[in-house]
């Protein structure tokens, strides 16, 4: 652990020297409030001494990484809207102070104000940057939301790995909501807010903000009803004073009453059309059936003319053959010119007759 002989010169924040003996005396549920009025005096001072108290307090209250977490994330916001610039990260660590605490701290305080600014890129850097360092899961969903924001293919990946992290915890947890929330470019983005939300709900910790993330994937999935009890919900649960988040709250429950009225009319167009644009519908087949059924019957009549001409050649055929094999065998059996002769005119004159008959019939067939 760090040597914090130089605590005495550390910041004084709201309680001076006695915010052990305040945390002391607050209940875990409330230390998160505690440390934050006390460093919220430190905001706008030179050089960030917000961050530095924090890093001692947290060695000796012994902070676990989530009241950590919490702490940095509601004071960072504090910071932001205070208008403190981003702080920059110190390349030398004050004394009195644990080396990897301040670095940790350090760490959460510059991703949080770039993940409250939307500096997509520069988180994304910095997140890069410092999982060389550690793995951290609050670094790992932060990396996530700016590659989020980014649409990086490695978006998805550093989301899933940061939910499965073994150090997550609900503040990792709000902010992967919030990576998956900006991206829209996820084809299963809606079951993806769904199932996160629903299981943060069923570890106890839901607020407001949750339920509005929620409602949104229930809209995307155009399940509107379950959207209007979220986003009810979500108003209900949030503060009187936190008039800006209402307001968009209002919108988002005016963004659903804007998709139910546009599937409404679109409802009522089907059925007032419907009927009509079967009618045109069946119409149009049957157009279609008729004009295949005369191309087919068109068919039918070449394949058929086809199959007559060859009969008719083959009839010719046959009797060509007919007469001269006849003819030949009739000359060598014949006892005279004048007998051979004979025999001939008819096989030639039986020949002709078939033929006429065959082209008769086929004539006939093509006619009918």
């Amino acid at each position: 652990m760090a040597d914090i002989a130089g605590a005495s010169q550390r910041p004084q924040g709201r309680f001076g020297p006695n915010i052990s003996t305040v945390l002391a005396e607050t209940p875990k549920r409330g230390r998160v409030g505690v440390i934050t009025e006390h460093l919220q005096w430190l905001i706008g001072q030179d050089g960030h001494p917000w961050i530095h108290e924090l890093s001692v307090i947290a060695v000796e209250q012994k902070l676990t990484n989530t009241v950590l977490r919490d702490v940095v994330s509601d004071v960072a916001w504090l910071s932001r809207d205070a208008g403190e610039p981003i702080p920059e990260e110190n390349k030398s660590i004050p004394s009195g102070v644990d080396r990897d605490v301040y670095r940790l701290v350090e760490m959460y305080a510059v991703a949080q104000r770039l993940r409250f600014d939307f500096l997509f890129q520069q988180l994304y850097d910095r997140c890069r940057a410092w999982l060389s360092e550690t793995s951290d899961a609050l670094i790992l969903s932060c990396a996530a939301m700016a590659a989020m924001g980014l649409r990086h293919p490695d978006g998805l990946d550093l989301y899933k790995k940061a939910i499965e992290a073994p150090d997550a915890d609900k503040v990792v947890r709000h902010v992967a909501l919030t990576a998956v929330w900006i991206g829209q470019h996820i084809p299963e983005q809606a079951s993806l807010m769904l199932s996160l939300c629903s299981d943060m709900i069923s570890k106890g910790e839901n607020d407001a903000n949750l339920y509005f993330r929620r409602c949104r994937a229930w809209t995307r999935l155009a399940r509107y009803e379950e959207a209007l009890d979220d986003i009810f919900r979500a108003m209900h649960m949030l503060g009187h004073s936190q008039n800006a988040i209402h307001q968009d709250y209002v919108r988002e429950w005016q963004i659903i009453l804007s998709h139910m009225e546009q599937e409404r009319s679109l409802k009522t167009v089907v059925e007032k059309y419907g009927d009509e644009v079967r009618e045109r519908a069946l119409n149009q087949v049957d157009d279609i059936t008729k004009e295949l059924d005369e191309k087919l019957a068109k068919a039918e009549r070449l394949v058929a003319e086809n199959q007559l001409q060859l009969v008719q050649i083959l009839g010719l055929f046959v009797a060509l053959a007919a007469f001269l094999i006849g003819g030949g065998v009739t000359i060598g059996q014949a006892s005279g010119w004048i007998q051979g002769l004979i025999t001939i005119a008819g096989l030639a004159v039986g020949s002709l007759l078939f033929f006429a008959m065959l082209r008769w019939t086929i004539q006939y067939k093509r006619n009918n």
